[in-house]
């Protein structure tokens, strides 16, 4: 997906019934994302970054307004129809890894290719095990794991099916400086590479600063929008 808009936000709110009251974790964002863009959110705990998060992937629906992918209503879809979209399109990268427990290191990877039916056996995984650092790991099970290598797999996997847009959940939160900005290096550069669109919820003022723009919230509600010298220099190349 390149050009154009990859994500639309229409008056997006969400809330929830926490202990008999209304709680609104997103509160009437309107928001245009450009496809191939790379875009941080962030604010203080509590903000609603990570509901957002789940809204842009469509791993739930909105209880007011919409949300665009393209040129489909994500929002719209069933969940049907919203879990084919993302297993073809998206990929995640989750603060709590969610790997496969049975499987090891490099078969949670090729899951995701089979998934979205695509063959292993071009090297996909591999070279993805190798970039990260994982190649002493690639047949451990997760919990052989520590959790900064079963974030980085959670990272290749994410990666594996070359999605048009890849979601972050604290990608880094696990990881030493390091391996944070190696993990870093390999979203940005596949963002590039794929020309997909990159959008990362992070606490890390590091990692913000590496991003095109930075999108602020505040009770659930869009605080500020900074657009950096990365972004301006992509669109002039």
């Amino acid at each position: 997906m390149s050009g154009g808009i990859a994500l639309r936000l229409e008056a997006l709110s969400k809330e929830y019934r926490v202990a008999g009251n209304s709680v609104r974790a997103v509160d009437g964002i309107d928001l245009d994302i450009e496809a191939g863009s790379s875009v941080a959110i962030v604010g203080p705990s509590g903000c609603g970054k990570s509901t957002l998060l789940g809204l842009l992937g469509g791993l739930e629906r909105p209880t007011e307004g919409r949300v665009w992918f393209g040129e489909v209503e994500l929002s719209a879809l069933g969940e049907a129809k919203r879990a084919a979209l993302r297993r073809s399109s998206i990929g995640f990268v989750f603060q709590s890894y969610d790997l496969l427990s049975f499987l090891t290191a490099k078969e949670n990877i090729e899951f995701q290719l089979a998934l979205t039916g695509q063959a292993s056996g071009n090297g996909r995984a591999q070279d993805l095990i190798e970039r990260l650092g994982l190649d002493e790991h690639s047949e451990k099970l997760p919990d052989q794991l520590s959790g900064g290598q079963r974030q980085r797999v959670g990272i290749a996997r994410a990666l594996a099916h070359r999605p048009a847009l890849i979601l972050g959940d604290e990608p880094t939160g696990e990881l030493d400086t390091e391996s944070s900005v190696a993990a870093m290096d390999l979203l940005l550069e596949a963002q590039k590479a794929l020309g997909a669109t990159l959008v990362v919820v992070t606490h890390d003022a590091d990692v913000a600063a590496r991003f095109g723009r930075v999108v602020s919230l505040r009770d659930g509600r869009l605080a500020g929008d900074t657009r950096g010298e990365l972004e301006g220099s992509e669109a002039d190349a």
